[in-house]
């Protein structure tokens, strides 16, 4: 395969054939995540994204694209100067991995394991309140990732 020769385009271009011809969507999905995987252990985290959503808009009940998005957020916190609104990163990577528990019990373990190491990153109520946030307002994670959140 091309990206065991380090050619990671080449790996990319392999997947979207085998996803173009592919009939079965759970393939297809496989197809999708696995390039999405590929992309995400080169640090191309927005088009890791990217396929990691189309590995769900092929199989709607597969968790474990949510937890690579959750995985890719972690690895990229930092979209302020301010460090409380950094760490509303940690709202929207809880957030991907209750949906990957939701719509996939089988990833639940793995998902309440990151969850409770990502829980620790979350700001504290006085660090939002200072900048004028409270508990239940949303909030959209600048940079890349550019999701909404509810502080919680």
């Amino acid at each position: 395969m091309s990206f065991k020769k380090g050619d990671t385009d080449d790996a990319v271009k392999f997947f979207d054939q085998a996803i173009q011809l592919e009939q079965d969507n759970n393939k297809k999905a496989d197809y999708a995540y696995a390039a999405a995987a590929v992309l995400a252990s080169v640090k191309r985290l927005s088009q890791a994204r990217t396929y990691a959503q189309k590995a769900i808009s092929y199989r709607d009940n597969y968790g474990a694209p949510y937890i690579l998005i959750a995985n890719l957020y972690a690895t990229s916190p930092n979209w302020s100067d301010e460090p409380a609104l950094n760490k509303c990163t940690y709202f929207v990577i809880l957030d991907k991995l209750a949906r990957a528990k939701a719509v996939d019990p089988s990833c639940a373990d793995d998902a309440d394991r990151l969850i409770a190491t990502y829980r620790r990153h979350v700001p504290a109520a006085n660090e939002l309140f200072m900048l004028g946030y409270k508990q239940g307002d949303r909030i959209t994670v600048g940079g890349w990732i550019g999701e909404s959140t509810t502080i919680r």
